[in-house]
């Protein structure tokens, strides 16, 4: 039993998080076995909304390139205030940058890609594990998030992977992990990482895909 994370209001999100991270149950176990940190607003603006506000996000910050920077800036941040064991939806950012007509290249050039990798080193320096997360088919991005390029990336690090389906309704619990699994080995990845509950506590499983 997890909860998903938020980064805002920027200014205290964290002591809501923590809050949650420490509720209890009657028995003394804790209320959430597990936490996924997410990142859907960057500098307090709506990232994961419509297209339009993404399209404000990009104008504010001034251009996609500068806004994913300081998108993986904050995934960074949040890993490391929050310590999440998973990290949802990592490249969450292309699906409003496809919409708005916008080339990928755009949040992948050598200045987007080196915020990814100190966001990644965060993931591995707190020991999280990455969501491989199938929505981003259901999206119509004709891949899931992250990205290829992240994928070998993060696997080249030892971080290792959990299936996602960003379930949002019923229908929707599963969707896309035959293809999921298919599309981590096809990336050298050969291996899932489970959060398994042994005495009141989230531990890791390898498992082999």
């Amino acid at each position: 039993r997890g909860f998903e994370a938020e980064v805002v209001p920027t200014d205290s999100y964290l002591s809501w998080m923590q809050g949650y991270r420490a509720k209890i149950l009657s028995d003394g176990s804790p209320l959430f076995d597990y936490c996924v940190g997410s990142v859907h607003y960057v500098d307090e603006m709506q990232i994961d909304g419509s297209p339009e506000k993404f399209r404000m996000a990009v104008d504010e910050l001034g251009g996609l390139e500068t806004l994913a920077v300081r998108y993986y800036e904050t995934v960074a941040e949040m890993i490391v205030a929050l310590k999440p064991e998973v990290v949802g939806h990592l490249d969450l950012l292309k699906k409003h940058a496809v919409a708005i007509g916008a080339s990928l290249a755009h949040i992948e050039t050598p200045k987007a890609a080196r915020a990814a990798e100190q966001a990644l080193e965060a993931a591995k320096a707190n020991n999280s594990i990455l969501d491989l997360n199938t929505a981003g088919w259901r999206k119509g991005l004709g891949e899931p998030y992250p990205a290829p390029w992240l994928v070998k990336k993060a696997h080249s690090m030892n971080i290792p992977f959990c299936f996602g389906d960003d379930s949002h309704r019923a229908s929707e619990v599963g969707a896309g992990l035959d293809a999921a699994r298919l599309y981590l080995l096809q990336n050298g990845v050969g291996s899932i990482c489970c959060l398994v509950k042994e005495n009141g506590e989230a531990l890791r499983e390898i498992v082999p895909l």
